[in-house]
């Protein structure tokens, strides 16, 4: 690295340890939403009401319900029918989907470096959805997990951002591989903290960067060290280069702990192309 970027990072990290830094919100319409959503009570008219307000996000839950992800054979029209067809829970999954893009993504200087962590965050979340269907576990729980588990990197480009854009210096990819190691894990804790994710969720997300044999060690159930060894496997496969075949030794130890067969390797790379096509270029 060159040795402004040693600079920049010293800066920051002082930020980072002093907590001079503000985490962003879900908007409170969103949060309204995804309370109703959680409601047993409310009904479904109550419901498509609600979402009918925002047109954008209508608009995309129709896509994702009319999308193959959703196992769609015939189309759906109505706002009504693809509610029924996604299911309140995944409604809720996809609203705090938009809330986080809407709250993390938006004009700045590395716009570049965050589409492209979005769109990585995105495809793990809905892999991860299908993977916990083959191993009977909570497929929005997978969703959540894949879809949160890489924030901090969004807001370090955001707190980089702030620190840059009087200067308008540039750095360099390894600058930015080596601050998400230093820092992304505390801080992504630490908005999951503020957003009142469960601690189970946040714990699962906060051992991704360890090893299968120490997560065997740790107090975890056998069901959330599926969890997390399964975050770790979509997140080997979501890294992949589409154009070079991965190497089965490196993902072996995870199919294994899974009770996969490698086999479905090939239904899940299937699937994270179907996710590329159908979902990404709307969400």
């Amino acid at each position: 690295m060159r040795e402004s970027d040693f600079d920049i990072m010293e800066l920051l990290s002082q930020r980072i340890d002093k907590g001079s830094y503000s985490l962003p919100t879900i908007p409170e319409a969103s949060l309204r939403l995804m309370n109703l959503l959680s409601d047993s009570d409310s009904n479904l008219e109550e419901l498509e009401k609600t979402v009918a307000m925002d047109p954008i996000l209508a608009s995309q839950i129709l896509k994702i319900a009319n999308s193959c992800i959703s196992g769609a054979i015939v189309e759906v029209t109505s706002l009504k029918n693809a509610l029924m067809r996604l299911g309140r829970k995944h409604v809720r999954s996809l609203v705090m989907m938009l809330s986080i893009k809407s709250s993390l993504i938006q004009g700045k200087s590395f716009l570049g470096p965050m589409k492209k962590i979005w769109a990585y965050s995105i495809t793990c979340a809905f892999l991860g959805k299908y993977l916990a269907k083959k191993i009977k576990a909570d497929p929005e729980e997978f969703f959540v997990i894949g879809l949160l588990h890489a924030t901090g990197k969004l807001i370090l480009l955001s707190l980089l951002h702030e620190m840059l854009q009087l200067s308008r210096q540039e750095v360099s990819e390894e600058f930015l591989e080596k601050i998400y190691s230093s820092h992304d894990l505390q801080i992504t804790q630490k908005l999951l903290t503020s957003w009142k994710i469960s601690p189970k969720i946040t714990q699962i997300i906060t051992l991704q960067s360890k090893q299968i044999a120490d997560i065997e060690k740790t107090n975890l159930s056998q069901g959330e060290q599926k969890c997390v060894v399964s975050l770790i496997f979509v997140k080997s496969l979501c890294l992949l280069d589409a154009q070079i075949p991965p190497k089965l030794e490196e993902l072996q130890p995870c199919l294994s702990f899974l009770g996969l067969e490698k086999s479905f390797l090939d239904e899940l790379l299937l699937q994270k192309n179907k996710i590329t096509e159908e979902v990404l270029p709307f969400v």
